[in-house]
């Protein structure tokens, strides 16, 4: 209240001055020999008129100005709530416990051979394992590998995939093709795609 008053206060006393100022001007003496001349009710009138006008110009200033600390008071609140969020946000996340991000299934060729050997399967069988080109999403990389192996019974690749995927929880099969061997059809070639997903940004 206090602020407002001193507002009002000056805004009246340069009212003054500017009034003071203004009746000693050629325009304005002018205007006033014609005030004179009117009929009293008119004078009214334009009394009444210029209190109007000039309520709304004393006015003006301050509900301007009020309407502006309200814009400011809006934006700061607003954006002490967004940081408010972040801090929450970054508490959050900092408590969430680290997991370190799995490797790729091209990186895991010795599991592999370890796997081969368990299910009876022999080193020379293995005709293939390369890194396939997968798609990714926005947050993570999609790794793949594809296998080739000959000579396998129904029974070996089975349990081959079985032991694949359990050697590693981020790992999932992605593809599984059994196709009979012309010389032998008890055997078969058995091709396989493991695939997984890796974090693009992840914390130390």
């Amino acid at each position: 209240m206090e602020a407002l008053k001193r507002i009002w206060d000056g805004l009246i006393e340069k009212l003054k001055a500017s009034l003071q100022e203004q009746q000693e001007r050629e325009w304005y003496i002018r205007l006033r020999e014609r005030y004179d001349s009117l009929p009293g009710r008119y004078q009214k009138l334009l009394q009444l008129a210029g209190l109007f006008f000039a309520l709304i110009a004393l006015l003006w200033v301050p509900l301007t100005t009020l309407e502006e600390a309200y814009d400011l008071n809006t934006a700061f609140e607003e954006r002490r709530g967004a940081l408010k969020d972040l801090l929450k946000i970054e508490r959050e996340y900092s408590s969430v416990p680290f997991v370190p991000s799995p490797p790729p299934p091209i990186a895991m060729k010795a599991q592999f051979d370890q796997r081969l050997a368990v299910v009876g399967v022999k080193p020379e069988q293995l005709k293939e394992f390369m890194e396939t080109q997968e798609r990714g999403t926005a947050n993570a990389d999609r790794k793949g590998a594809a296998v080739l192996l000959n000579h396998v019974t129904i029974k070996q690749a089975l349990d081959l995939a079985y032991e694949f995927e359990q050697s590693d929880k981020s790992l999932r099969l992605a593809d599984f093709e059994l196709t009979a061997e012309k010389q032998d059809p008890h055997f078969y070639t058995l091709r396989l795609k493991l695939i997984n997903f890796i974090p693009k940004a992840g914390r130390g």
